[in-house]
């Protein structure tokens, strides 16, 4: 929220003083800490300094950008469907139009070598794992499975309590 206005209950009163503080409390010792925001690969209107993320992150001994990259059109279809939720998104052939020139479906990349190059401006290639969705989702455990095991983790999903509000990301 340091870059994007985000609603609450999702944005830090002091985002910087938040991610230095996970930083270092966390940075030190045997912690692994998971964040996950969409909002990493928005880029526009606004998008995350990562060169500044980045910095803010030095008190962890390794750092690891996980990107979920699911089936451009999977995707696209998705976000028109979460979009239509809240307001009303237009026809879908403008929308899928409008998406292909921009290359980007309500400022989230589709360009997923442009979102890559996004993420490198402020941490190296070796800090940036790509995951694939569609191969997470019939993994044993589903995504959260294939993200423990990505960020090798030994729990597994079957370890984790269910939100008590059902269905959860």
């Amino acid at each position: 929220s340091a870059w994007i206005k985000l609603p609450m209950p999702y944005s830090l009163t002091d985002a910087e003083r938040s991610w230095k503080r996970l930083a270092r409390v966390y940075g030190p010792g045997e912690h692994t800490v998971v964040v996950s925001s969409e909002e990493l690969s928005r880029l526009r209107p606004h998008r995350v300094n990562m060169a500044q993320l980045r910095d803010w992150l030095q008190g962890f001994d390794e750092i690891r950008i996980l990107c979920c990259l699911r089936n451009q059109a999977s995707f696209l279809q998705s976000v028109y469907q979460q979009v239509s939720d809240e307001r009303q998104p237009g026809h879908w052939v403008p929308y899928l139009q409008a998406a292909l020139r921009s290359r980007m479906v309500d400022g989230l990349a589709l360009n997923y070598a442009g979102l890559v190059s996004h993420i490198e401006t402020g941490f190296a290639p070796d800090e940036i794992m790509l995951l694939s969705y569609d191969h997470a989702i019939r993994s044993p455990g589903g995504i959260l499975g294939a993200v423990l095991a990505a960020i090798n983790c030994p729990l597994t999903a079957e370890d984790l309590s269910s939100s008590p509000h059902g269905s959860s990301n």
